[in-house]
């Protein structure tokens, strides 16, 4: 059963092992002979949207084969720190951190830059288009980077329409 969960995205695993310990040639990690050895020893803490799964999942493992060049591995044996090991460590506090700050970042600078763009336009046809696609991108946002509900993406969707109009039809009489 956890051999099927780990190899299936399907599930909420897909988890890919690489590295010549993990699949030598000729004996698998997921082999029948294998497979009461294997364990899942922690759950990973923080949220579980859309967006932390695809940071903490593709684009990790993206970054992780870039950072293996750079990044030394943990050593196997303390006592022996020559001995060859491909086995490296990454902090989840660390990883959480950095998918909360790229959370943050994008939950403050999508009101903003709609906010610039729309005060930088003249025409109203192409403000409101604009006013559309940047009400269309923050409710995405919204969606993909939090667990709200839909009713609470509507919500807050709705709020961030209503601010825009208000700015669009104060500056459009002032300019």
């Amino acid at each position: 059963m956890l051999k099927e969960y780990i190899s299936r995205p399907d599930l909420g695993g897909g988890i890919p092992f690489s590295g010549n310990d993990l699949n030598p040639i000729g004996n698998g990690v997921y082999d029948n002979t294998s497979q009461d050895d294997l364990t899942i020893l922690n759950n990973r803490a923080g949220e579980n949207d859309h967006f932390t799964r695809l940071l903490a999942g593709p684009v990790f493992h993206g970054v992780e084969r870039i950072l293996r060049h750079i990044k030394k591995p943990v050593p196997s044996d303390p006592e022996n720190q020559a001995a060859e090991n491909n086995l490296f460590h990454y902090s989840d506090s660390h990883l959480i951190s950095a998918i909360d700050i790229a959370g943050t970042a994008i939950a403050s600078m999508t009101p903003l830059v709609s906010i610039i763009i729309l005060y930088f336009v003249q025409n109203l046809g192409y403000r409101l288009a604009i006013l559309c696609a940047c009400t269309f991108a923050f409710s995405v946002c919204l969606a993909l980077v939090t667990k709200a509900r839909r009713i609470e993406v509507f919500a807050c969707t709705a709020a961030f329409a209503s601010v825009q109009v208000v700015f669009v039809g104060s500056t459009s009489n002032s300019r």
